[in-house]
C-alpha cells in the first residue's frame, strides 16, 4: 500500500477496471485485510504498566530498537535530532512545532548514522511523552546522553543542533571519550559572556576554548553563526567555491564539519516519507507502529545497500513483498457469490468485435452470463466476449446496444 496509492482503503480491492489492482484481491480478501486493521493490538491492557504512556506499543517498540541496535554498528559519525510523525487526534502528549512542516503530532528523538552507505541508518529512538526532564539534567541534556549511551566510551563523533547543545553536555561527552560538534545558543548557561555580544564583519571569527577541549566560535555569515565544538580548532578552510566577486568562500572548520555530519536524521525523514504505509487512524498507537514499521525496513535496506547492494529502495519494497509472499503459506480463504464485472470506461469508443470465449482445463466451449442480460433482470448465458473490454455479451442484440447506448 505504500508504493500503490489510493485514497480510501476500500478502493485496493475494487473491481472497478479504472482504479483495479488484482495483487490485493488474490493475496487477501477485503473484510479480513479491514478485521485485521481493526483489532490490531500489541499489549496486554490489564497487564500494561498505567504510568507508561506507550504501554499500547512498548512490546513492539521495545523490539524492533533493540533489533535496529544488535544488527548494525553504524559508522564514526551519527547525529541527534527528532522528528514529528503528523497527528492531529487527541493525545496527550502531541506536540506543536510550528518550525515543522506537520506541525501537530508525536515528537520522536532518533540517533542516524550521518555518512557512507548507511547514512539514514536509525541506531536508537525515543517516542516524547512529555517526560524527559530528570532532577538531575535538563530534557535537552537527558536525551542525548540516554540516545547515546551504547556510544559513548568508543570514539564516536556526535552532532547536536542548538536545542541540545550546552558546555557542560559537550564537556561531558568530551570526558566519555566521544566527540561532539553542534550549533549553541547564546544565552546558554557556562558560554562566554565576552561572545554573547560580540560585534562582527561578514567573514570575522571570534572565539574561545578551555583546558577540557571544548571550543566557543562565533562566525558572521549572513548572520551569527554560534558553534561548540571538542573536534575541531578555529582554523578557517577554502571551500574551494568561489562568491558573486570572485573571491573564495572560507568558513570555519568546525562549520564544515557540521555540515557534513548533521544531516543523518533528515535523510531517514527523507527516504521514510517516501512509500510509506502510515496512513490515517484515529488510534495514535496504530499509526505509531507503522511508523516504526517502516523504519525498520528502511533500516533493512541500508544494510542492504552496506553490504553491496545495487538496486534503489523502490525496487528493493517491491522484492521484499516478493520475497514475503514466497516464503510464507497464505491462507484458503473462502469466497462467496461471484465476482461482479463494472462496464469498461472504453467500451463506448475505439473498434471492437466478438470473440469465442478461451477454453479452459475443464470446459473446451465455455459459457458465461450475459452482462446486459443480467442489468435488465434475464438469466441468459453466452459463448462470446468483446475482444477490448473482455465483457461476456449475447451477439445480437447485446453486444451492439454494450458499445452504442451509455446507460447500458
Amino acid at each position: 500500500m505504500g508504493i500503490v496509492k489510493k485514497p480510501k482503503l476500500k478502493m485496493y480491492w475494487s473491481r472497478d477496471v479504472m482504479i483495479e489492482t488484482d495483487f490485493f484481491n488474490k493475496t487477501m480478501p477485503r473484510d479480513r485485510a479491514l478485521q485485521i486493521l481493526r483489532y490490531l493490538h500489541f499489549a496486554d491492557n490489564e497487564r500494561a504498566d498505567p504510568n507508561d504512556r506507550l504501554a499500547k506499543v512498548r512490546p513492539v517498540l521495545d523490539k524492533l530498537v533493540a533489533n535496529f541496535k544488535e544488527n548494525y554498528i553504524p559508522s564514526q559519525e551519527t547525529s541527534t535530532d527528532e522528528s514529528l510523525l503528523k497527528f492531529k487526534g487527541r493525545l496527550k502528549f502531541r506536540q506543536n512545532n510550528r518550525m515543522k512542516r506537520a506541525r501537530f503530532g508525536i515528537k520522536v528523538y532518533k540517533v542516524c548514522q550521518s555518512t557512507g552507505n548507511a547514512a539514514g541508518y536509525t541506531c536508537n529512538l525515543k517516542i516524547y511523552t512529555g517526560q524527559d526532564r530528570t532532577n538531575e539534567d535538563p530534557a535537552s541534556t537527558a536525551v542525548v546522553l540516554e540516545l547515546n549511551h551504547h556510544l559513548l566510551n568508543k570514539g564516536y563523533n556526535i552532532f547536536i543542533d542548538n536545542w541540545y547543545s550546552s558546555p557542560d553536555l559537550f564537556i561531558r561527552l568530551h570526558q566519555a571519550k566521544t566527540n561532539v560538534c553542534g550549533t549553541v545558543r547564546s544565552n546558554r548557561k557556562g558560554m562566554p559572556v565576552e561572545l554573547r555580544t560580540v560585534k562582527l564583519r561578514k567573514g570575522e571569527v571570534e572565539y574561545r576554548s578551555c583546558n577540557e577541549g571544548l571550543l566557543a566560535l562565533v562566525w558572521k555569515d549572513k548572520t551569527d553563526v554560534r558553534m561548540l565544538s571538542t573536534m575541531n580548532n578555529a582554523q578557517m578552510i577554502d571551500t574551494g567555491k568561489n562568491d558573486k566577486h570572485g573571491k573564495v568562500i572560507r568558513k570555519p572548520q568546525c562549520v564544515i564539519t557540521y555540515n557534513l555530519g548533521m544531516g543523518g536524521v533528515d535523510i531517514s525523514d527523507q527516504m521514510s516519507a517516501t512509500y510509506h504505509s502510515v496512513r490515517k487512524y484515529v488510534k495514535w498507537y496504530k499509526k505509531l507502529f507503522f511508523y516504526i514499521f517502516d523504519m525498520a525496513v528502511l533500516n533493512s535496506f541500508f544494510i542492504y545497500k552496506e553490504l553491496g547492494g545495487k538496486i534503489q529502495l523502490l525496487d528493493y519494497k517491491i522484492k521484499l513483498v516478493k520475497e514475503i509472499l514466497v516464503s510464507c503459506v497464505l491462507p484458503t480463504y473462502s469466497t462467496r457469490g461471484r465476482p461482479h464485472s463494472l462496464p469498461s470506461p472504453a467500451r463506448l469508443s475505439g473498434r471492437h468485435f466478438p470473440e469465442a470465449l478461451p477454453s479452459t482445463e475443464k470446459t473446451i466451449n465455455p459459457c458465461k452470463r450475459c452482462t446486459r442480460c443480467y442489468s435488465t433482470g434475464q438469466r441468459k448465458e453466452t459463448r462470446y466476449q468483446c475482444d477490448i473490454c473482455k465483457t461476456p455479451l449475447c451477439v445480437h442484440p447485446c453486444f451492439k446496444d454494450y458499445h452504442t447506448k451509455r446507460n447500458n
